[in-house]
């Protein structure tokens, strides 16, 4: 399991299995798998908007929306990127992250519509909505973008160590998971998106880099971030307050 994605849903977490090409969904009380949905081959990326589910596969490059509900596969919005990696929600469109050429590609879920974005970065993967701006996390370049929703354009950045992978909201924070370690960050992103800055960098790990062969996720939920730990093996659960 190289790559995997989680979100939080109702009372459950889903999670990717990359090799496997599968969905899964796990009781958040019970720790047990509750249902498997098979989306096609190497699936990446999750989100949850709109009472729907997407799936970024990354071998095929496509956009795949998913019904918690019953596990019903819907629509496949097809060439997502050249490298396509994670997906976020936000300004009224979904948001895939384009590892291979540096960019973020723009999606209407309802018509498929696509815009790419000018190249932001080297090797972005986890993106997250703050102060109506998306901060792109740029693993190969080890730096924080911000981007402009309306344009596409980059604005602020910041440099950060560690191999920035997952980013999440958190109040008026970002919280990031660096492969490297794995470390989690705390960024005030500033209001203006110029001015983001460390406020908290914890050490969760030793495992080293990933180099690409692996990702390190995040999910924050009630207060706390649940980091995963690819080489590690096991998860990371950190209080944020």
């Amino acid at each position: 399991m190289p790559r995997c994605g989680w979100v939080s849903e109702g009372d459950g977490l889903w999670a990717t299995v990359f090799r496997d090409g599968v969905l899964v969904r796990v009781d958040a009380a019970t720790d047990r798998v509750t249902r498997r949905v098979h989306v096609g081959a190497t699936p990446e990326g999750l989100v949850a908007t709109g009472g729907a589910l997407w799936v970024v596969l990354e071998d095929p490059a496509q956009l795949v929306r998913v019904d918690p509900r019953s596990g019903t596969i819907g629509r496949r919005i097809p060439s997502v990127g050249q490298g396509p990696r994670l997906v976020t929600a936000g300004a009224g469109a979904l948001w895939v992250s384009d590892f291979e050429a540096g960019t973020v590609v723009r999606v209407d879920p309802r018509t498929g519509r696509k815009r790419t974005s000018p190249v932001l970065c080297q090797g972005p993967q986890g993106m997250a909505f703050q102060h109506d701006r998306l901060w792109a996390a740029c693993t190969t370049g080890e730096e924080l973008v911000s981007v402009d929703p309306a344009t596409l354009r980059p604005g602020g950045r910041m440099h950060l160590s560690g191999d920035p992978d997952a980013v999440a909201a958190s109040g008026d924070r970002l919280v990031v998971a660096l492969q490297d370690g794995p470390v989690l960050a705390v960024v005030d992103p500033g209001a203006s998106g110029g001015s983001a800055h460390v406020v908290r960098r914890q050490v969760l790990g030793h495992a080293g880099r990933l180099y690409d062969r692996a990702n390190v996720d995040l999910v924050v939920r009630g207060g706390t971030a649940v980091v995963s730990s690819y080489l590690g093996g096991g998860v990371y659960r950190v209080p944020l307050r």
